[in-house]
């Protein structure tokens, strides 16, 4: 490829060698700047000053990475994009953003020595490092061109409106990239000389234009073609409106436009400074705007310089935003936006003899005049002031109120009372008859009435030079009046410091009382509109009163400031309040709208403090104090001095500013804001952070956000533009977000962010699905088992009613058996012993005892069976024991029981038991009756887990096999014993006894509770 310029050793021949040489070059270049530098400072002094526009300032202690600014370009999206020395900085309006560049960037400091748009979503950079670094959606990566100048100074960069991207390197290379494609360009004739920096601009025919050293030219096919224009040495070029180019040379300013040259001058500011013009471009009501390094900045503007005023030792750039706002880049300032001041300050410094006026009024002509207190009266003629003579007595009047009447006539009060003066103003006042008062509040009527209120308690009127006071006959309480206006049927209005409302009516005040809780709250002023509405200025709003209907408005329905001083009306219906926090306007369609109940809120537009006018509050003790000219400018009289501020040169409002999702922090960690984004699961705090790029009035810009999902209704957004989230539930939400511009009017659609919070391993859809299908399970198994138990209750439940049925039975059956037949035995053994003969009634009675004996130990079976506390096998034993002893207590037999040591408390079903101590009792009770026995031993052990007891007699014996085959007696003992799983023996022989054995076999069970039991009852072995 071609190299745009020779070796840099034939563009910059080596100087002769030797010190000396070297030295005295430094010092005649010096010496040359410093003095050329003089030079135009001295032509500065003479040259037209202008100082109506009020720079905002913005340093590193506001977030600029450092205060020397190289470039300022603007993106699509509207932020202000700032090239400084330490780097790259964001700007929307509300807040600066250091945006750092990765650290392979680094190399060579962090100078940003170029900046331009490639295309609506790309930022080109070039860093200390020579990359040429592209930034898209917040991310850096290196630009393909940057292969081609590896290890070579790239020191400007252009971007044609077609997207071609222009190199220029410090050796002299040219280089342009367009399709993926890179190319070096040279000259179709004689070699570029480089002195100073590279400019490009582009004409009407979309040609680029190239400017270095003394080279001049345009591109074509792949060449760049020497211009024909004789214009000498160009410092830089620029691309101006309607396709013409800005040429500033050393000596000249030069606009080229439809192949036409044109000299605007030939004396530019720059002239005596060569080398000074850094930045120039064309803004959007056609002025030049020039940054000319340590001279300043300057404006071409109607064929003429004017230096402007700045706070600036060094402008190294200057651009326009695409709201109009003038933004400069300083050589170590910061960065300053320039607003055009909107109103002008009539103080000490305007030529009035004090800072403070008093009053301000209009005469009939439209011109200004003012009370300046000890300064009198001064008329404001082209806005210059000229004071009058107006002197008694040879002192000058102190004013505080002044109106001028139907004929022209200045009426003027102050401590020392009312004068008056007839135009041309010539001849001394004229002292009117009042008492010594301190008028406060004048006002001249249109029929004629000069109407005054002064201190103390005083408020009448002069008609045809007599004076009416008012007195309490008359309604006046003898409150001061503060305000005063006119209806248009001539009706005179005044308000109070303590709040009342008057309407004078037949020289009668009539107290009007609005119902808004004004009472003790100061009326400040009036303002009648030509639709008749009375507009209220008072220390807690403003107070419509429309017809018979009052509304109040107060910092609840949109209003700046709710302590209001001063009322006009501008020529555009909006109403204007001087309050205590500054100036602002609100529209009165608006106010009236609320009123109806139509919309929510006005809105209210703050006025001054972008061009500086703060700290200033207006008087509100005398009237008038605020009036509106001819010519639509407004004037209030302030602590300050008297400001004139002109609506018309306000900058109308921007429609409503884009809205962007700028960052996302997730527990303190930033994430891209990206659609789709996923929010890990667990405890979180997602915090969203917006910008809205908007320049001429930022402060007014408001934003509401609603995440759908989570807020029910829109959100206001608070001041610092953030807004967060904690503990959102899993799932889906999406993010909305609307901008408003002060006249409140939705930027539509706003900003979208979908995004998703993951749930934990518990709460993803197949976990829970498997959970539900678990409960599921688990419910019917729960159920079944719950069926299943209930079941097995309802069964023991009805095994329980089967066994108390069966006791119960068991119990009638015993009765009945035992006691009935022992009862039946006694019954007929009485009855025998009633036809008994004497001599045997002895045997009979003994008898009786022994069924009677009988009789009570089968009770005390029966009742010891009914008792639980007796189902346990250890007392089962201790029982037969002391049945046993009992029955054969009073008999010929001997009874011997011998109980083991060791019965366990092993406790038995009440059908064990039960059949247990049936045997052994039908066993015994044989025993008693049938074996004619002299000794029975019953023998009670426990062992292995078999409980035996054994009853053996030593009586007549019996066939045991004949007699179980025969008997019932036995065989029922024998069921008995196998229906509880024992086993019973029985062996006997005629004449050698019986012994009846039964083994029941029950686990083992340690418990003392046997030992205890044999030892309560006092049985042993």
């Amino acid at each position: 490829m071609p190299a745009l310029l020779s070796p840099s050793r034939l563009l910059f021949p080596p100087r002769r060698s030797g010190a000396s040489r070297r030295s005295c070059a430094r010092a005649f270049r010096t010496g040359l700047s410093a003095g050329l530098f003089l030079l135009a400072l001295r032509g500065l002094a003479a040259m037209e000053t202008d100082d109506q526009y009020h720079a905002r300032t913005w340093t590193t202690d506001d977030g600029l990475p450092h205060n020397f600014i190289i470039s300022i370009v603007q993106d699509k999206q509207g932020y202000l994009w700032l090239a400084t020395t330490g780097g790259l900085c964001r700007y929307d309006g509300n807040q600066l953003k250091e945006i750092p560049l990765p650290a392979q960037y680094h190399a060579g400091g962090f100078n940003i020595r170029g900046l331009a748009a490639e295309d609506p979503d790309t930022l080109l950079l070039l860093p200390a490092s020579g990359h040429v670094v592209r930034l898209r959606d917040g991310k850096f990566s290196p630009h393909p061109v940057s292969a081609l100048t590896a290890g070579r100074r790239t020191t400007e960069l252009f971007v044609e409106p077609g997207g071609a991207l222009w190199l220029s390197l410090q050796d002299g290379g040219l280089l342009r990239w367009e399709n993926g494609q890179g190319r070096w360009i040279g000259a179709a004739d004689t070699p570029i000389p480089r002195t100073g920096r590279t400019t490009f601009a582009v004409d009407g025919q979309g040609v680029t234009w190239f400017a270095s050293g003394s080279f001049l030219g345009r591109y074509h096919e792949g060449q760049l073609i020497r211009s024909s224009l004789n214009i000498g040495e160009p410092l830089a070029i620029a691309s101006g409106r309607e396709g013409a180019i800005w040429i500033c040379t050393p000596t000249r300013l030069l606009k080229f436009v439809n192949q036409r040259l044109s000299v605007l001058s030939d004396d530019p500011p720059w002239k005596d400074a060569l080398g000074t013009v850094q930045c120039h471009f064309e803004d959007s009501e056609g002025t030049l705007w020039i940054a000319s390094g340590r001279l300043g900045l300057f404006r071409w503007a109607d064929g003429r310089f004017a230096h402007v005023t700045t706070p600036y030792a060094i402008v190294m750039c200057a651009a326009e935003d695409r709201e109009g706002n003038l933004w400069v880049g300083t050589g170590g300032s910061g960065l300053g936006q320039l607003h055009r001041k909107a109103y002008r300050l009539f103080d000490s410094s305007s030529g009035l003899t004090e800072d403070l006026s008093n009053t301000v009024l209009r005469d009939r002509a439209g011109d200004i005049w003012l009370g300046n207190n000890s300064g009198g009266v001064v008329h404001l003629k082209d806005d210059q002031p000229v004071p009058l003579d107006l002197s008694l007595d040879g002192k000058r009047l102190y004013l505080s109120t002044a109106c001028f009447d139907a004929s022209g006539t200045l009426w003027a009060g102050g401590p020392r009372g009312l004068y008056r003066v007839a135009p041309p103003f010539t001849d001394p006042p004229e002292k009117l008859p009042l008492p010594e008062v301190r008028l406060h509040l004048l006002y001249c009527s249109r029929k004629g009435d000069v109407w005054f209120a002064a201190d103390p308690e005083q408020f009448g009127y002069f008609r045809k030079g007599v004076p009416h006071l008012f007195t309490e006959s008359d309604g006046y309480d003898g409150q001061t009046i503060r305000a005063i206006t006119e209806d248009r049927d001539g009706q005179i209005w005044a308000g109070s410091f303590n709040g009342d409302l008057f309407r004078i009516t037949g020289d009668r005040l009539v107290r009007v009382l609005p119902g808004q809780g004004l009472e003790g709250q100061p009326i400040h002023d009036l303002l009648m509109d030509e639709s008749g509405a009375l507009w209220i200025a008072t220390a807690t709003g403003l107070l419509l009163k429309q017809g018979e209907r009052f509304r109040l408005f107060t910092q609840e329905d949109g209003l700046a400031d709710e302590l209001i001083s001063q009322l006009v009306e501008d020529d555009r219906g909006q109403l204007w309040c001087s309050s205590r926090s500054g100036l602002y306007f609100v529209a009165k369609a608006e106010l009236f709208s609320v009123a109806r109940g139509e919309t929510p809120q006005v809105f209210s537009h703050r006025v001054g403090r972008d061009q500086g006018l703060v700290g200033i509050s207006p008087l509100q003790n005398y009237h008038p104090s605020a009036t509106k000219t001819a010519d639509g400018r407004l004037w209030f009289a302030t602590s300050k001095g008297v400001v004139a501020f002109d609506p018309g040169k306000l900058r109308p409002p921007p429609s409503a500013p884009p809205v962007f999702i700028d960052d996302v922090v997730v527990n303190r960690r930033s994430v891209p804001a990206r659609d789709r984004l996923e929010i890990p699961p667990g405890a979180h705090r997602i915090e969203f952070r917006f910008t809205a790029p908007s320049y001429t009035s930022p402060e007014s810009v408001r934003i509401r956000h609603q995440l759908e999902g989570a807020d029910p209704a829109w959100v206001a957004t608070n001041t610092t533009r953030t807004t967060s989230y904690s503990g959102l539930a899993p799932g889906h939400y999406t993010l909305r977000v609307m901008a408003a511009d002060s006249t409140g009017s939705w930027s539509e659609p706003g900003a979208t962010l979908a995004f998703r919070v993951l749930p934990r391993w518990w709460q993803t859809g197949w976990f829970q699905l498997g959970a539900l299908a678990a409960f599921g399970i688990g419910t019917a198994c729960g159920v079944r088992r719950r069926s299943q138990l209930q079941l097995k209750r309802r069964l023991r439940r009805l095994e329980q009613e089967q066994a108390l049925h069966a006791e119960r039975s068991r119990i009638a059956r015993d009765l009945h058996d035992h006691l009935g037949g022992n009862l039946t035995e006694v019954s007929l053994l009485v009855e025998r012993l009633r036809h008994t003969e004497p001599a045997g009634l002895t045997s009979g009675l003994a008898a009786l005892a022994s069924h009677t004996r009988r009789l009570g130990a089968e009770l005390d079976s029966i009742v010891w069976i009914v008792s639980p506390r007796n189902a346990s096998l250890d007392r089962l034993a201790s029982f037969l024991s002391r049945y046993a002893l009992r029955l054969f207590q009073h008999s010929s037999t001997q009874c011997t029981v011998n109980l083991a040591a060791t019965i366990p408390a092993r406790p038995l079903a009440p059908d064990v038991q039960h059949h247990l101590l049936a045997t052994a009792k039908e066993a015994l009770i044989n025993v008693l009756k049938h074996a004619h026995a002299t000794r029975m031993v019953l023998a009670l052990t426990y062992t292995d887990g078999i409980f035996q007891f054994a009853i053996a007699d030593d009586g007549l014996g019996f066939d045991s096999h004949r007699t179980l085959d025969e008997g019932n007696g036995l065989n029922n003992m024998r069921e008995r014993i196998a229906e509880i799983g024992g086993r019973l023996q029985i062996e006997s022989a005629p004449g050698r006894g019986t012994t009846i054995t039964v083994d029941y076999p029950a686990p083992p069970s340690a418990s003392p509770e046997s030992a205890a039991l044999r030892r309560s009852t006092g049985l042993s072995a």
